[in-house]
């Protein structure tokens, strides 16, 4: 309804208001799919679904989304495919792109300066036809201390000292992330 309210609402004030209860209720929205995600996982209610997808056009798909993000704060954001890429994959896209949603969107939140690499490799062996490959994302942000580094996997931890009013956020993102992973046969 505030969507709607938007487009008829002429009073940039009134815009503004608008414009809070529809970005409140996104994150809302956001958090609440978090829990549940969480509670299906933690619950063995969670289920994979690998198809067949392209792999390359999923993760130039999710770059090109966050690119606006990315030249908002005047972050390089760039992909790097090395090596072999089969042109179709067995994986459950919808759940890849969750993963990478939280990887390159928590890369991007907590960089200022530099930018933000997703980088694509494939093993050449191919192991019981599986072939492994791995995505990793790269950036130049703030970093995360040794001491953080299991904690930050579990749900509702941040890292010691992480402003939440600056950076927001609940905790669950790398929780469901590291699950999902799992799920998949991979590691995090």
């Amino acid at each position: 309804f505030a969507a709607l309210l938007q487009q008829q609402i002429q009073d940039e004030r009134h815009k503004y208001f608008l414009s809070t209860i529809a970005t409140s209720g996104k994150a809302l929205l956001e958090l609440i799919n978090d829990i549940l995600d969480l509670s299906k996982i933690e619950a063995g209610k969670f289920e994979i679904h690998p198809e067949p997808t392209n792999l390359r056009a999923l993760i130039e798909e999710v770059h090109l989304l966050f690119q606006p993000k990315a030249n908002d704060k005047k972050l390089d954001c760039t992909v790097n495919y090395e090596g072999f890429l089969p042109a179709m994959v067995m994986i459950d896209s919808i759940r890849l792109r969750q993963i990478m949603f939280n990887l390159i969107g928590n890369a991007l939140k907590f960089t200022e300066r530099g930018g933000v690499t997703v980088r694509v490799h494939s093993s050449a062996a191919i192991l019981e036809h599986h072939r492994a490959i791995t995505l990793e994302i790269e950036d130049t942000g703030i970093g995360i201390p040794d001491d953080d580094q299991q904690k930050i996997f579990e749900a509702f931890q941040q890292r010691d000292g992480q402003s939440t009013r600056k950076y927001g956020g609940t905790g669950l993102g790398l929780a469901i992330t590291t699950r999902l992973v799992q799920m998949m046969g991979g590691t995090l």
